[in-house]
């Protein structure tokens, strides 16, 4: 929901790694997530932009123990990953 997006928005407000996956070909936008993933910090999460819902990344964050929260606007969809 969007209450929830907001809300680990503002806990990890100023630990945000942000990256612009929307102009990169398939499969490109698994392969960068999962990397910035790999270098990200404890404490800090993973703000996305993409153009659609990454479908087939979401059990890959599942398996890992990453979470996820998404928003939808008109010209993204923004996706915040972190481990709880």
């Amino acid at each position: 929901s969007e209450a929830e997006f907001d809300k680990i928005e503002d806990i990890y407000r100023n630990n945000l790694v942000v990256t612009d996956v929307r102009q990169m070909p398939m499969p490109q936008p698994m392969r960068h997530i999962l990397g910035k993933l790999h270098d990200l910090h404890a404490g800090h999460a993973l703000f996305v932009y993409h153009k659609k819902v990454p479908m087939f990344l979401l059990p890959e964050l599942a398996a890992m123990g990453y979470k996820y929260v998404f928003k939808e606007k008109p010209d993204a969809v923004l996706m915040i990953i972190y481990k709880p």
